[in-house]
């Protein structure tokens, strides 16, 4: 299952703090801009309110449902002229909903769209060794 995401945005993301927090994450590398991706994301998470933002390192593009149920981000690095290439966009998708999210799904469909290959697992920056990133994946989904 792949979220509805098409509603109006809350003020605050996952207001019920009771419910735990589940959180996918897949990336991939790209190397096209974010803002360009933003019509296929909507089409691949079937929404219509993603924005984009960035700040001095970071650019993303997000969107949050009415119910503060589930939350959508897309970041990557930038150099203030573009995206940085080299690195990986991150898409992770946090949900408090009752019905699982199938990431064997959302995979296809990122593969289908950006004929790439799609990772899944956990990727968190280093900042202290030579290797930027450290990835413990559990999936990848590959152009056969």
């Amino acid at each position: 299952m792949i979220p509805n995401l098409n509603r109006k945005l809350p003020h605050e993301f996952c207001g019920n703090k009771t419910k735990p927090i589940m959180r996918k994450k897949f990336w991939l590398y790209l190397e096209i801009e974010l803002t360009d991706l933003l019509p296929r994301f909507e089409r691949i998470f079937q929404v219509d309110n993603l924005y984009r933002d960035y700040e001095n390192v970071w650019e993303w593009i997000e969107s949050r449902d009415s119910t503060g149920e589930i939350y959508l981000n897309i970041s990557r690095s930038h150099n203030w002229e573009n995206g940085n290439y080299s690195e990986p966009i991150q898409i992770i998708l946090a949900h408090n909903s009752k019905e699982p999210i199938d990431e064997d799904e959302i995979g296809r469909k990122l593969l289908e769209e950006f004929k790439t290959p799609v990772f899944y697992g956990e990727l968190d920056m280093n900042t202290s060794k030579a290797e930027r990133y450290q990835a413990n994946i559990e999936k990848t989904f590959k152009v056969n």
